[in-house]
Protein backbone atom coordinates (compact mmCIF):
# COMPACT_ATOMS: atom_id res chain seq x y z
CA UNK A 1 0.00 0.00 0.00
CA UNK A 2 1.52 3.43 -0.97
CA UNK A 3 1.89 6.24 1.74
CA UNK A 4 1.65 9.66 0.67
CA UNK A 5 3.95 12.29 2.39
CA UNK A 6 2.57 15.25 2.18
CA UNK A 7 3.64 18.89 2.83
CA UNK A 8 2.18 19.42 6.00
CA UNK A 9 3.37 15.89 7.29
CA UNK A 10 7.48 17.41 6.38
CA UNK A 11 6.69 20.47 7.75
CA UNK A 12 5.24 18.87 11.40
CA UNK A 13 8.47 17.17 11.35
CA UNK A 14 10.24 20.00 10.09
CA UNK A 15 8.81 22.04 12.89
CA UNK A 16 9.04 19.56 16.08
CA UNK A 17 13.04 19.72 14.78
CA UNK A 18 13.55 22.96 14.94
CA UNK A 19 11.97 23.18 18.19
CA UNK A 20 14.96 20.91 19.49
CA UNK A 21 17.19 23.08 17.78
CA UNK A 22 15.42 26.19 19.42
CA UNK A 23 15.88 24.49 23.14
CA UNK A 24 19.13 23.43 22.25
CA UNK A 25 20.61 26.47 21.05
CA UNK A 26 18.42 28.45 24.40
CA UNK A 27 20.74 25.20 26.63
CA UNK A 28 23.93 26.73 24.80
CA UNK A 29 22.79 30.27 25.57
CA UNK A 30 21.54 30.03 29.56
CA UNK A 31 25.40 28.28 29.92
CA UNK A 32 27.47 30.45 28.37
CA UNK A 33 25.24 33.45 29.98
CA UNK A 34 25.35 31.46 33.60
CA UNK A 35 28.60 29.63 33.29
CA UNK A 36 26.56 26.93 35.03
CA UNK A 37 26.70 23.36 33.44
CA UNK A 38 23.03 22.70 35.23
CA UNK A 39 20.47 24.92 36.77
CA UNK A 40 18.34 21.93 38.57
CA UNK A 41 18.98 18.42 40.14
CA UNK A 42 16.97 17.00 37.74
CA UNK A 43 19.26 18.21 34.50
CA UNK A 44 21.95 16.03 36.12
CA UNK A 45 21.39 14.01 39.45
CA UNK A 46 25.33 12.76 39.82
CA UNK A 47 26.74 16.13 39.41
CA UNK A 48 24.30 17.79 41.70
CA UNK A 49 24.61 15.26 44.54
CA UNK A 50 28.19 15.75 44.54
CA UNK A 51 28.07 19.90 44.12
CA UNK A 52 25.79 19.78 47.25
CA UNK A 53 28.44 17.98 49.30
CA UNK A 54 30.94 20.06 48.33
CA UNK A 55 29.39 23.52 48.80
CA UNK A 56 28.66 21.97 52.32
CA UNK A 57 32.28 21.51 52.64
CA UNK A 58 32.74 24.87 51.13
CA UNK A 59 30.21 26.53 53.64
CA UNK A 60 31.98 24.41 56.70
CA UNK A 61 35.05 25.89 55.82
CA UNK A 62 34.18 29.46 55.70
CA UNK A 63 33.02 28.95 59.16
CA UNK A 64 36.55 27.48 60.50
CA UNK A 65 37.89 30.13 58.92
CA UNK A 66 36.09 32.96 60.92
CA UNK A 67 35.78 30.57 63.81
CA UNK A 68 39.50 30.76 63.60
CA UNK A 69 40.32 34.21 62.81
CA UNK A 70 37.77 35.29 66.33
CA UNK A 71 39.97 32.82 68.16
CA UNK A 72 43.42 34.18 66.56
CA UNK A 73 42.73 37.69 67.12
CA UNK A 74 41.34 36.62 70.97
CA UNK A 75 45.08 34.69 71.40
CA UNK A 76 46.58 37.61 70.36
CA UNK A 77 44.74 40.23 72.89
CA UNK A 78 45.90 37.41 75.21
CA UNK A 79 49.24 37.29 73.96
CA UNK A 80 49.89 41.46 73.89
CA UNK A 81 48.66 41.16 77.22
CA UNK A 82 51.20 38.51 78.73
CA UNK A 83 53.98 39.83 76.66
CA UNK A 84 53.36 43.27 78.76
CA UNK A 85 53.75 41.64 82.02
CA UNK A 86 56.14 39.36 80.70
CA UNK A 87 59.08 41.87 79.63
CA UNK A 88 57.87 45.27 81.65
CA UNK A 89 56.27 44.21 85.00
CA UNK A 90 57.77 40.93 85.50
CA UNK A 91 61.22 40.70 84.32
CA UNK A 92 61.65 44.61 84.98
CA UNK A 93 59.66 45.90 87.63
CA UNK A 94 58.97 43.09 89.88
CA UNK A 95 62.09 41.21 89.69
CA UNK A 96 64.98 43.99 90.06
CA UNK A 97 62.64 44.94 93.56
CA UNK A 98 62.82 41.66 94.54
CA UNK A 99 66.59 41.40 94.15
CA UNK A 100 67.53 44.73 95.83
CA UNK A 101 65.20 43.87 98.79
CA UNK A 102 66.91 40.98 98.99
CA UNK A 103 70.32 42.69 99.09
CA UNK A 104 70.02 46.65 99.98
CA UNK A 105 70.57 47.04 104.04
CA UNK A 106 68.55 50.35 104.40
CA UNK A 107 65.88 49.87 106.00
CA UNK A 108 63.43 52.86 104.00
CA UNK A 109 64.83 51.46 101.24
CA UNK A 110 63.60 47.83 101.50
CA UNK A 111 59.90 49.11 102.60
CA UNK A 112 59.83 51.42 99.37
CA UNK A 113 60.82 48.28 97.29
CA UNK A 114 58.19 46.30 99.26
CA UNK A 115 55.85 48.73 97.78
CA UNK A 116 56.78 48.75 94.13
CA UNK A 117 56.33 45.26 94.55
CA UNK A 118 52.65 45.69 95.95
CA UNK A 119 51.76 48.05 93.25
CA UNK A 120 53.17 45.94 90.16
CA UNK A 121 50.93 43.12 91.89
CA UNK A 122 47.88 45.63 91.62
CA UNK A 123 49.12 46.57 87.94
CA UNK A 124 49.28 43.02 86.55
CA UNK A 125 45.93 42.17 88.23
CA UNK A 126 44.60 45.14 85.87
CA UNK A 127 46.50 44.45 82.92
CA UNK A 128 44.75 40.53 83.38
CA UNK A 129 40.95 42.39 83.45
CA UNK A 130 41.83 44.85 80.86
CA UNK A 131 42.60 42.13 78.27
CA UNK A 132 39.21 41.96 76.22
CA UNK A 133 38.07 40.78 72.51
CA UNK A 134 34.88 42.76 71.77
CA UNK A 135 33.01 42.18 75.44
CA UNK A 136 34.23 39.71 76.36
CA UNK A 137 37.12 38.87 78.96
CA UNK A 138 39.66 36.91 77.58
CA UNK A 139 41.56 35.56 80.36
CA UNK A 140 37.87 34.96 82.02
CA UNK A 141 38.02 31.17 81.27
CA UNK A 142 34.68 30.34 79.95
CA UNK A 143 33.08 33.02 81.73
CA UNK A 144 34.13 36.37 80.21
CA UNK A 145 31.29 38.44 81.19
CA UNK A 146 33.12 39.85 84.32
CA UNK A 147 36.22 40.86 85.36
CA UNK A 148 37.96 37.48 86.26
CA UNK A 149 39.90 39.04 89.03
CA UNK A 150 39.49 41.69 91.73
CA UNK A 151 40.69 43.00 94.87
CA UNK A 152 39.16 43.31 98.47
CA UNK A 153 42.40 44.62 100.57
CA UNK A 154 44.88 41.88 100.07
CA UNK A 155 42.90 39.37 99.28
CA UNK A 156 42.58 38.46 95.77
CA UNK A 157 40.32 36.21 93.73
CA UNK A 158 39.55 34.96 90.91
CA UNK A 159 35.39 34.87 89.61
CA UNK A 160 34.66 35.01 92.98
CA UNK A 161 37.04 32.34 94.64
CA UNK A 162 39.55 33.58 97.16
CA UNK A 163 43.13 32.94 95.69
CA UNK A 164 44.78 34.11 99.09
CA UNK A 165 46.19 31.42 101.25
CA UNK A 166 46.00 32.10 104.98
CA UNK A 167 49.45 32.57 105.69
CA UNK A 168 48.83 35.54 104.35
CA UNK A 169 45.93 36.66 106.76
CA UNK A 170 46.71 38.69 109.90
CA UNK A 171 45.87 35.92 112.68
CA UNK A 172 46.31 33.22 110.12
CA UNK A 173 49.14 30.18 110.58
CA UNK A 174 52.05 29.98 108.17
CA UNK A 175 50.94 26.03 107.09
CA UNK A 176 48.25 23.66 107.18
CA UNK A 177 48.67 20.93 109.82
CA UNK A 178 51.14 18.66 109.53
CA UNK A 179 48.72 15.56 109.99
CA UNK A 180 47.27 16.55 106.93
CA UNK A 181 49.69 15.07 104.88
CA UNK A 182 52.34 17.02 101.80
CA UNK A 183 50.69 18.61 99.12
CA UNK A 184 49.07 16.02 95.97
CA UNK A 185 51.53 17.36 92.30
CA UNK A 186 48.64 17.18 90.70
CA UNK A 187 45.79 18.50 92.60
CA UNK A 188 47.68 21.23 95.05
CA UNK A 189 45.95 19.67 97.78
CA UNK A 190 47.38 17.90 101.01
CA UNK A 191 46.99 14.53 100.63
CA UNK A 192 44.92 13.10 103.36
CA UNK A 193 42.86 16.36 103.13
CA UNK A 194 39.72 14.60 102.24
CA UNK A 195 39.92 11.39 104.54
CA UNK A 196 40.35 13.58 107.57
CA UNK A 197 38.11 16.74 107.16
CA UNK A 198 35.04 14.02 105.07
CA UNK A 199 33.02 14.43 108.18
CA UNK A 200 32.82 18.09 108.71
CA UNK A 201 30.50 20.54 108.17
CA UNK A 202 29.18 24.59 107.64
CA UNK A 203 26.23 25.40 108.86
CA UNK A 204 26.09 29.03 109.61
CA UNK A 205 29.11 29.87 109.14
CA UNK A 206 30.74 27.59 111.82
CA UNK A 207 32.64 24.15 111.25
CA UNK A 208 31.89 21.44 112.97
CA UNK A 209 33.04 17.43 112.85
CA UNK A 210 36.19 15.35 114.83
CA UNK A 211 39.41 16.58 114.60
CA UNK A 212 42.93 16.78 115.41
CA UNK A 213 44.50 18.94 117.48
CA UNK A 214 47.95 19.54 119.44
CA UNK A 215 47.57 18.33 123.07
CA UNK A 216 48.56 21.51 125.58
CA UNK A 217 49.47 21.73 128.89
CA UNK A 218 48.30 24.05 131.55
CA UNK A 219 51.58 25.71 132.44
CA UNK A 220 52.94 26.14 136.05
CA UNK A 221 55.11 28.17 138.18
CA UNK A 222 58.01 25.96 140.06
CA UNK A 223 57.51 26.26 143.87
CA UNK A 224 60.72 26.54 145.77
CA UNK A 225 60.79 25.16 149.44
CA UNK A 226 62.51 26.87 151.45
CA UNK A 227 61.07 30.13 149.76
CA UNK A 228 63.32 32.45 148.19
CA UNK A 229 66.58 30.03 148.03
CA UNK A 230 67.24 29.81 144.09
CA UNK A 231 65.34 30.07 141.07
CA UNK A 232 65.44 28.17 137.93
CA UNK A 233 67.50 26.65 136.51
CA UNK A 234 68.27 24.95 139.72
CA UNK A 235 71.85 23.81 139.93
CA UNK A 236 73.47 21.02 142.14
CA UNK A 237 76.61 21.62 144.61
CA UNK A 238 79.19 21.01 141.39
CA UNK A 239 77.12 23.98 139.35
CA UNK A 240 75.61 21.60 137.28
CA UNK A 241 72.22 21.99 135.83
CA UNK A 242 70.03 20.05 137.34
CA UNK A 243 66.29 21.01 136.22
CA UNK A 244 65.33 24.07 134.17
CA UNK A 245 62.27 24.36 131.70
CA UNK A 246 62.03 21.78 128.86
CA UNK A 247 61.69 23.66 125.03
CA UNK A 248 61.63 22.11 121.64
CA UNK A 249 64.33 22.19 119.22
CA UNK A 250 63.84 25.99 118.40
CA UNK A 251 63.75 27.02 122.16
CA UNK A 252 60.22 27.69 122.52
CA UNK A 253 58.54 25.99 125.88
CA UNK A 254 57.14 22.66 125.68
CA UNK A 255 55.96 19.98 127.97
CA UNK A 256 56.79 16.84 127.69
CA UNK A 257 54.66 13.46 127.67
CA UNK A 258 57.04 10.34 129.34
CA UNK A 259 56.61 7.12 128.13
CA UNK A 260 54.41 6.30 130.61
CA UNK A 261 51.70 9.09 130.09
CA UNK A 262 53.10 11.81 132.69
CA UNK A 263 53.42 15.06 131.65
CA UNK A 264 55.64 17.36 132.83
CA UNK A 265 57.22 21.05 131.75
CA UNK A 266 61.03 20.18 133.45
CA UNK A 267 64.10 18.15 132.32
CA UNK A 268 67.05 17.79 134.16
CA UNK A 269 70.67 18.55 132.46
CA UNK A 270 70.31 15.99 130.41
CA UNK A 271 67.02 16.82 128.80
CA UNK A 272 65.29 13.70 130.40
CA UNK A 273 62.18 14.90 131.59
CA UNK A 274 61.37 15.06 135.66
CA UNK A 275 58.44 14.53 137.71
CA UNK A 276 57.62 17.24 140.30
CA UNK A 277 58.10 16.96 143.21
CA UNK A 278 62.25 16.57 143.49
CA UNK A 279 64.49 17.29 146.48
CA UNK A 280 67.99 18.63 145.31
CA UNK A 281 71.16 19.88 146.58
CA UNK A 282 71.81 23.29 145.49
CA UNK A 283 74.26 26.15 147.12
CA UNK A 284 72.66 29.22 147.72
CA UNK A 285 74.39 32.75 146.73
CA UNK A 286 76.35 33.05 149.72
CA UNK A 287 77.77 29.82 148.73
CA UNK A 288 76.46 27.59 151.27
CA UNK A 289 74.89 24.46 150.90
CA UNK A 290 70.85 23.27 151.17
CA UNK A 291 68.70 21.06 150.37
CA UNK A 292 65.88 22.65 148.24
CA UNK A 293 62.63 20.83 147.61
CA UNK A 294 61.06 21.43 143.97
CA UNK A 295 57.11 21.50 143.09
CA UNK A 296 54.73 22.75 141.00
CA UNK A 297 52.83 25.74 141.94
CA UNK A 298 49.98 28.07 141.09
CA UNK A 299 49.18 28.20 137.43
CA UNK A 300 50.21 30.81 135.10
CA UNK A 301 47.46 30.88 132.42
CA UNK A 302 49.32 29.77 129.53
CA UNK A 303 49.45 26.97 127.45
CA UNK A 304 52.84 24.45 126.72
CA UNK A 305 52.61 22.01 123.60
CA UNK A 306 52.71 18.78 124.28
CA UNK A 307 55.43 16.93 122.58
CA UNK A 308 56.72 13.26 123.27
CA UNK A 309 60.51 12.42 124.35
CA UNK A 310 61.39 12.39 120.70
CA UNK A 311 60.31 15.82 120.43
CA UNK A 312 57.22 14.64 117.69
CA UNK A 313 53.58 16.84 118.90
CA UNK A 314 51.22 14.91 120.46
CA UNK A 315 47.74 14.89 118.93
CA UNK A 316 44.40 13.98 120.11
CA UNK A 317 41.05 13.93 118.21
CA UNK A 318 38.44 16.26 119.84
CA UNK A 319 34.76 16.91 118.75
CA UNK A 320 33.02 20.36 117.78
CA UNK A 321 33.99 23.50 116.63
CA UNK A 322 36.86 23.36 114.26
CA UNK A 323 39.63 26.13 115.44
CA UNK A 324 39.95 29.03 113.23
CA UNK A 325 43.59 27.89 111.77
CA UNK A 326 42.07 24.72 110.74
CA UNK A 327 39.25 26.01 109.39
CA UNK A 328 40.85 28.82 107.56
CA UNK A 329 43.06 26.39 105.53
CA UNK A 330 40.02 23.98 105.11
CA UNK A 331 38.21 26.97 103.20
CA UNK A 332 41.32 27.21 101.26
CA UNK A 333 41.75 24.31 100.15
CA UNK A 334 37.99 23.91 99.51
CA UNK A 335 38.51 26.90 97.27
CA UNK A 336 41.53 25.20 95.55
CA UNK A 337 38.78 22.45 94.67
CA UNK A 338 36.83 24.43 92.41
CA UNK A 339 39.73 26.69 91.05
CA UNK A 340 41.13 23.18 89.88
CA UNK A 341 37.66 22.80 87.78
CA UNK A 342 38.03 26.47 86.60
CA UNK A 343 41.88 25.38 85.45
CA UNK A 344 40.39 22.70 83.84
CA UNK A 345 37.50 24.06 81.69
CA UNK A 346 37.28 23.61 78.16
CA UNK A 347 35.49 26.03 75.22
CA UNK A 348 35.03 23.75 72.79
CA UNK A 349 35.66 25.64 68.85
CA UNK A 350 35.64 23.94 65.98
CA UNK A 351 38.44 25.19 63.75
CA UNK A 352 38.31 22.03 61.22
CA UNK A 353 40.17 19.36 63.27
CA UNK A 354 36.88 16.88 62.90
CA UNK A 355 35.40 17.87 65.95
CA UNK A 356 33.57 14.21 67.17
CA UNK A 357 32.14 12.53 70.10
CA UNK A 358 33.34 9.21 71.48
CA UNK A 359 30.90 6.58 72.46
CA UNK A 360 30.33 7.97 75.81
CA UNK A 361 29.50 11.23 74.28
CA UNK A 362 33.11 13.13 75.84
CA UNK A 363 34.94 15.39 72.71
CA UNK A 364 37.93 13.31 71.28
CA UNK A 365 41.00 15.25 71.83
CA UNK A 366 42.93 16.64 69.32
CA UNK A 367 39.48 16.86 67.07
CA UNK A 368 38.73 20.08 68.92
CA UNK A 369 40.52 23.62 69.67
CA UNK A 370 40.29 24.63 73.40
CA UNK A 371 39.67 28.49 73.76
CA UNK A 372 39.64 28.77 76.84
CA UNK A 373 42.34 30.74 78.65
CA UNK A 374 41.66 31.12 82.49
CA UNK A 375 43.63 33.52 84.32
CA UNK A 376 45.07 31.15 86.82
CA UNK A 377 46.77 28.89 84.37
CA UNK A 378 48.74 31.93 83.69
CA UNK A 379 49.53 33.80 87.29
CA UNK A 380 49.29 30.57 89.46
CA UNK A 381 47.25 29.72 92.01
CA UNK A 382 48.12 27.42 95.38
CA UNK A 383 50.57 27.39 97.82
CA UNK A 384 54.04 25.53 98.10
CA UNK A 385 54.91 23.16 100.82
CA UNK A 386 55.64 26.29 103.20
CA UNK A 387 52.04 27.61 102.70
CA UNK A 388 53.53 30.29 100.39
CA UNK A 389 50.98 31.54 97.59
CA UNK A 390 52.33 30.28 93.57
CA UNK A 391 50.00 33.33 92.73
CA UNK A 392 52.08 36.08 91.03
CA UNK A 393 50.59 38.82 92.44
CA UNK A 394 50.09 37.40 96.06
CA UNK A 395 53.47 36.48 96.38
CA UNK A 396 54.65 39.95 95.56
CA UNK A 397 52.43 41.24 98.11
CA UNK A 398 54.29 38.68 100.38
CA UNK A 399 57.38 40.79 99.69
CA UNK A 400 55.45 43.85 101.09
CA UNK A 401 54.08 42.42 103.98
CA UNK A 402 57.92 40.79 105.61
CA UNK A 403 59.61 43.98 104.11
CA UNK A 404 56.92 46.32 105.78
CA UNK A 405 58.08 44.75 109.09
CA UNK A 406 61.64 45.62 108.89
CA UNK A 407 63.53 47.57 111.48
CA UNK A 408 66.03 50.45 111.01
CA UNK A 409 68.62 48.76 110.26
CA UNK A 410 67.14 46.83 107.31
CA UNK A 411 66.44 43.74 109.08
CA UNK A 412 63.92 41.40 109.14
CA UNK A 413 62.44 40.35 112.38
CA UNK A 414 62.87 36.76 113.57
CA UNK A 415 59.54 36.30 113.87
CA UNK A 416 58.93 36.46 109.95
CA UNK A 417 62.03 34.23 109.20
CA UNK A 418 64.70 36.95 109.43
CA UNK A 419 66.51 38.58 106.55
CA UNK A 420 66.79 34.63 105.22
CA UNK A 421 62.90 34.49 104.87
CA UNK A 422 63.36 37.54 101.66
CA UNK A 423 65.95 35.41 100.22
CA UNK A 424 63.69 32.55 100.21
CA UNK A 425 60.78 34.47 99.13
CA UNK A 426 63.09 35.51 96.06
CA UNK A 427 63.67 31.56 94.86
CA UNK A 428 59.91 31.67 94.86
CA UNK A 429 59.53 34.19 93.10
CA UNK A 430 61.48 33.03 90.40
CA UNK A 431 59.68 29.61 90.37
CA UNK A 432 56.45 31.91 90.25
CA UNK A 433 58.06 34.00 87.25
CA UNK A 434 59.20 30.71 85.28
CA UNK A 435 55.61 29.64 85.62
CA UNK A 436 54.23 32.52 84.36
CA UNK A 437 56.93 32.82 81.20
CA UNK A 438 55.33 29.08 80.91
CA UNK A 439 51.89 30.69 80.67
CA UNK A 440 53.32 33.25 78.21
CA UNK A 441 54.81 30.84 76.16
CA UNK A 442 51.81 28.65 75.69
CA UNK A 443 49.91 31.62 74.28
CA UNK A 444 52.35 31.82 71.80
CA UNK A 445 52.79 28.43 70.75
CA UNK A 446 48.60 27.95 70.48
CA UNK A 447 48.60 31.51 68.75
CA UNK A 448 50.96 29.81 65.91
CA UNK A 449 48.99 27.21 65.66
CA UNK A 450 46.21 29.17 64.75
CA UNK A 451 48.06 30.82 62.22
CA UNK A 452 49.13 28.13 60.42
CA UNK A 453 45.33 26.49 60.81
CA UNK A 454 44.27 29.98 58.82
CA UNK A 455 46.73 29.35 56.07
CA UNK A 456 45.76 25.22 55.94
CA UNK A 457 41.90 26.46 55.96
CA UNK A 458 42.84 29.17 53.13
CA UNK A 459 43.86 26.05 50.96
CA UNK A 460 40.89 24.00 51.50
CA UNK A 461 38.80 26.68 50.75
CA UNK A 462 40.78 27.27 47.76
CA UNK A 463 40.87 23.73 47.05
CA UNK A 464 36.89 23.34 47.23
CA UNK A 465 36.11 26.34 45.29
CA UNK A 466 37.95 24.51 42.43
CA UNK A 467 36.55 21.40 42.44
CA UNK A 468 32.95 23.62 42.57
CA UNK A 469 33.87 25.16 39.46
CA UNK A 470 35.03 21.98 37.66
CA UNK A 471 31.38 20.37 38.98
CA UNK A 472 28.95 23.28 38.33
CA UNK A 473 30.74 25.45 35.54
CA UNK A 474 31.22 25.22 32.05
CA UNK A 475 34.55 26.34 30.11
CA UNK A 476 33.45 30.02 28.70
CA UNK A 477 35.48 29.31 25.75
CA UNK A 478 33.80 25.90 24.98
CA UNK A 479 30.54 27.49 25.91
CA UNK A 480 30.70 30.36 23.50
CA UNK A 481 31.68 28.07 20.83
CA UNK A 482 28.93 26.10 21.10
CA UNK A 483 26.01 28.79 21.43
CA UNK A 484 27.93 29.69 18.29
CA UNK A 485 27.48 26.23 16.43
CA UNK A 486 23.99 26.00 17.59
CA UNK A 487 23.04 29.33 16.29
CA UNK A 488 24.55 28.80 13.71
CA UNK A 489 22.78 25.34 12.53
CA UNK A 490 19.34 27.15 14.16
CA UNK A 491 19.79 29.85 11.23
CA UNK A 492 20.61 26.96 8.51
CA UNK A 493 17.57 25.30 10.02
CA UNK A 494 15.01 28.51 9.64
CA UNK A 495 16.45 28.83 5.61
CA UNK A 496 16.01 25.62 4.76
CA UNK A 497 12.60 25.82 5.74
CA UNK A 498 11.66 29.35 3.91
CA UNK A 499 13.60 28.18 1.06
CA UNK A 500 12.59 24.75 0.56
CA UNK A 501 9.61 24.06 1.89
CA UNK A 502 6.42 25.23 0.84
CA UNK A 503 2.46 24.57 0.86
CA UNK A 504 0.61 22.52 -1.57
CA UNK A 505 -3.46 22.10 -2.19
CA UNK A 506 -3.23 19.20 -1.12
CA UNK A 507 -2.10 20.66 2.08
CA UNK A 508 -5.64 22.36 2.24
CA UNK A 509 -7.86 19.47 1.27
CA UNK A 510 -9.13 17.35 3.86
Amino acid sequence: MAFRITTGMKMNTYRYNLMQSINTLADAERKMTTGRKFSSYAESPADATNAWRVRRNYMDNVGYKKENKDTTTRYQSGWLTMGTIHTHLEQYVGKTAAIRAANDPTAEAKKELGNVLANTAETVVQAMNGCKYGDEFVFGGTDGTSPPFSWEGDHLYYRGIDLTPPSMFPDGTQKWPDYWGKLDEKTGIPKDFAEITKDWKMVNGVLTGDYQAQETMEQKELKFTPEGLVKPPVVDASGTVVLKQAVDSNGNPVAIKTDGGDVTSVVDGKGNPVTLPQTFTVIDANGATATVTVELGDATGEKLPVIDEKGEPVIKTDNGEIPKDQRQWYVFFKNMETLNKLSDEVQYADLGMGMEEDENGNMINGTYFNNALPGINMLGYGVDEDGDSKNLALLMKKFDQVLSKVDSNGTVPDSEGGNQRVIDLLGKFDAVCDFTRKGYSKIDTEAKFLTSNDETLGDQTFNLNEQILNLENVDPAEAISQFMWDYNCFNAALKIGTQLLSQSLLDYMR
